[in-house]
């Protein structure tokens, strides 16, 4: 995943989807300790109501170390239109 791709998702985390599932969890895989990468890996599993959402909850709160971000990102409602 290139640079420009994580703050494009960072910036709207509406766009993860089942296309970039795969994308996000090689950089998981690539950097373990990457707290960014765990929370834009739980919200596109949140996006594509992945049954494993709330198992891998719980392993990625283990390398975030501030939870608070969890909830408003994960429950986030976006109003503004993602760009094209």
């Amino acid at each position: 995943m290139h640079t420009d791709s994580i703050f494009k998702y960072i910036q709207h985390p509406e766009l993860l989807d089942d296309e970039t599932l795969p994308e996000v969890n090689r950089l998981i895989s690539t950097f373990p300790y990457f707290q960014t990468a765990h929370l834009l890996w739980l919200k596109n599993q949140h996006n594509i109501r992945s049954l494993d959402f709330n198992e891998n909850l719980r392993r990625s709160a283990a390398f975030i170390a501030d939870r608070s971000l969890l909830c408003p990102l994960i429950h986030a409602q976006d109003s503004v239109a993602a760009p094209d």
